[in-house]
């Protein structure tokens, strides 16, 4: 917890330790297969199945469902059970930003500012989190590949159109009638990679980030106010804003290349990661040595590791670089929290409401 920490003794008896002002280290009598610490509460899963909470309740944090449960997490002032259905279940603090991710398999993910979106197995994609601007509706039919920005979010269709939705004060979510194989869509800019390996951009172009870059790209990903793709000979070209060092990519060669707000990332054909640009929160002090993928939120960064394991560093205020444990496919990285698919395809994502979500086959 932020003061306690507790264990759960052979005899599948719980012991608690440390902070105690709210009781959340004064433990009920009875036999636990599971605990979780919160900040100022704690949460049990007795034998039966049942949830029983103790501690700091000002938020309904303390105050579980009926039921039967096989797993629990408790994060900041809200706690999450998994049901024996395979529901998901949360109590305690909660904002609209980031509610539950739905209930379904999924292959894709991008994490935006406030908002996150899915692509799922059958190829459709569904969002929650915050609409305010429409960037949580997304069209009907069957995708590709998906990317969210700040209030926007845009998908290529399996015919290879584009589509995007949501914001768009600066023109960000312009329709192309071009092919594409590559979209990253940014704060305020977005662009794609043309199936003619061309880039096209569109949107805020203060600072020459929307400019057609005049090399062949693999891919390509939009920062604050800069952009950077991945040339076929695997080195990484940026335009844009510079004055972060954002755009000053390493002279290296590398498989992936990621921007955040003013920094960025590369994951080296030798799979170690290097980051370069604004570094006034560790953003930009890669963790761990040889990696799978990578992402590049607006402050911090986060990579899957070649154990399947997901490592993140950098800003930290809302929980966004608290990875869970577990094994992941792929990792998206937004402004305050970072989404993980997991090898059952599940959907985890952590940071904005102080809480563990989880969606599950």
């Amino acid at each position: 917890g932020n003061l306690h920490t507790c264990g759960i003794h052979p005899d599948q008896t719980i012991a608690c330790w440390g902070d105690d002002s709210f009781n959340q280290s004064n433990v009920p009598e009875g036999q636990y297969t599971a605990v979780a610490a919160g900040s100022f509460h704690t949460c049990g899963l007795r034998t039966d199945q049942t949830i029983r909470c103790w501690g700091y309740n000002g938020n309904g944090e303390s105050n579980p469902p009926s039921g039967g449960f096989t797993a629990i997490d408790a994060q900041g002032s809200r706690s999450c059970g998994l049901r024996t259905d395979q529901t998901i279940r949360c109590w305690g603090w909660s904002s609209s930003r980031q509610p539950d991710a739905p209930a379904v398999p999924y292959i894709d993910l991008a994490a935006g500012s406030d908002h996150s979106c899915g692509l799922r197995t059958d190829r459709t994609i569904h969002c929650w989190g915050s609409n305010g601007e429409g960037q949580a509706s997304p069209p009907q039919g069957q995708f590709t590949a998906i990317s969210a920005g700040s209030l926007n979010t845009c998908g290529i269709r399996t015919d290879l159109t584009l589509e995007c939705w949501g914001k768009s004060s600066s023109e960000q979510t312009k329709l192309s009638g071009d092919r594409f194989q590559g979209i990253s869509a940014g704060r305020w800019h977005t662009c794609g990679v043309l199936v003619s390996h061309r880039i096209q951009c569109w949107g805020l172009n203060a600072n020459e980030q929307a400019d057609t870059a005049p090399w062949y790209f693999n891919t390509v990903s939009t920062g604050g106010g800069h952009s950077c793709g991945l040339t076929p000979n695997l080195l990484i070209e940026c335009w844009g804003h510079s004055a972060s060092g954002a755009t000053d990519a390493p002279d290296s060669r590398f498989n992936q290349a990621v921007s955040g707000y003013l920094h960025g990332c590369g994951l080296r054909t030798t799979r170690v990661v290097e980051c370069w640009g604004n570094n006034d929160h560790g953003q930009a002090d890669a963790r761990g040595s040889r990696f799978e993928a990578i992402a590049a939120g607006s402050f911090h960064s986060c990579g899957v590791r070649e154990n399947e394991s997901i490592v993140c560093w950098g800003d930290n205020s809302n929980g966004q670089a608290d990875a869970p444990q577990g094994r992941f496919t792929a990792v998206s990285a937004g402004m305050w929290h970072s989404c993980g698919v997991g090898i059952d395809k599940s959907l985890w994502c952590w940071g904005s409401t102080s809480s563990l979500l989880r969606s599950e086959q």
